[in-house]
């Protein structure tokens, strides 16, 4: 799960999912947190090779 929040002048994307640590990334505006968010949850929802 992702969220976007503004912090200070810049806005942070943070992802969490269950057995991983937070991932955190800030940004300097909000569409380019926005933009980022749907990649990185899609990374996850797909099956692990190995």
């Amino acid at each position: 799960m992702a969220s976007i929040r503004k912090h200070g002048r810049s806005w942070q994307v943070r992802v969490r999912r269950h057995g991983f640590p937070i991932e955190i990334k800030t940004f300097s505006s909000k569409a380019e947190a926005e933009c980022i968010r749907p990649k990185r949850e899609t990374l996850w929802s797909l099956p692990a090779w190995g």
